[in-house]
Parts: structure tokens; sequence; C-alpha cells
């Protein structure tokens, strides 16, 4: 028994210091952001943290939030720059994620057809 203490002391500790990325878990909330989207499947940190490295790959995209308990996420475009839905898609497959909507705000952030 002596032994074992030691040993969970050190196996508490790792799973510790692999606790959710800190930018998963310290995310701006965007201000009035050019595209919502909606997506099934969100259900941790990880998960949000996932799904924000693939969108942020995206040409343009200047931030993103990620809101977990929603199930959405607001993107923030660059000045002047628009964002294809069947894009967004790829990057949300990709991530291993289901979208289900996309709310374009303004007419500028959609590219032309």
């Amino acid at each position: 028994m002596k032994h074992l203490i030691p040993l969970l002391g050190i196996a508490l500790g790792i799973m510790l210091s692999i606790a959710a990325p800190k930018q998963a878990l310290a995310q701006k909330k965007i201000e009035n952001p050019d595209i919502t989207i909606n997506v099934a499947g969100l259900a941790c940190p990880f998960c949000a943290y996932g799904l924000e490295k693939k969108l942020k790959k995206l040409d343009g995209v200047a931030a993103i939030y990620v809101n977990i308990d929603e199930g959405q996420a607001d993107i923030k475009l660059k000045k002047e720059t628009t964002l294809a839905e069947a894009n967004i898609k790829k990057a949300v497959e990709d991530a291993g994620f289901t979208l289900t909507k996309v709310t374009y705000a303004n007419e500028s952030a959609k590219p032309d057809k």
C-alpha cells in the first residue's frame, strides 16, 4: 500500500498536466461575429479546441469563439474577407463534427456565387 500512494500521486499529476489546452478554456467572446455556425457533437474543451484549430486554418479567419453549451462557434473574419459555407463545412467535418447551420451576420461575409 505504501508504494501505491506515490504512484497515485504521479498518475494524478500526469492527468492534471494533460488538462484541456489553455486556449480552449480562456477564449474571449467575439462581439459582432461575421458568421455563427451550429455544430453537432461538441461535448468538451478538447472538442472546442479541435474545432477552433481547424477553423483558424481557413483563409480570412481572424478569431474563433466556441460555445460548447450552445453547440455554436462564432467566426470573426479579417477585413474585406469572405468565407464559403463549403469551406466551413469541410473544416468542421475534418475536426470530426457535423455542421448543422451557418448564419451570416451580413451579406459582405458571403462569397459571390
